[in-house]
């Protein structure tokens, strides 16, 4: 194979990658913007409802023996 063969194959795989590259971009990027508001944010929803879950059983330990009311068994029913 000549030298200006290889350097064509070499200049189109690098173009290949980065269209690919660019596609996988775009695709994430359309993805997000379909996620609604709650979903794009599931994570920080998840961290904030375990920080009051901990914050109420601190604060108010009245609470916990409230919620233990609705255990049947080993079961806790909320």
């Amino acid at each position: 194979m000549s030298k200006q063969k290889i350097q064509q194959s070499r200049k189109s795989a690098r173009h290949q990658g980065l269209n690919e590259s660019y596609g996988a971009r775009q695709a994430l990027t359309d993805a997000t913007k379909r996620l609604g508001f709650v979903e794009r944010f599931l994570t920080l929803w998840i961290f904030m409802t375990m920080a009051t879950g901990v914050a109420v059983g601190y604060f108010i330990p009245s609470f916990t023996q409230w919620l233990n009311y609705f255990q049947v068994g080993t079961t806790s029913i909320p």
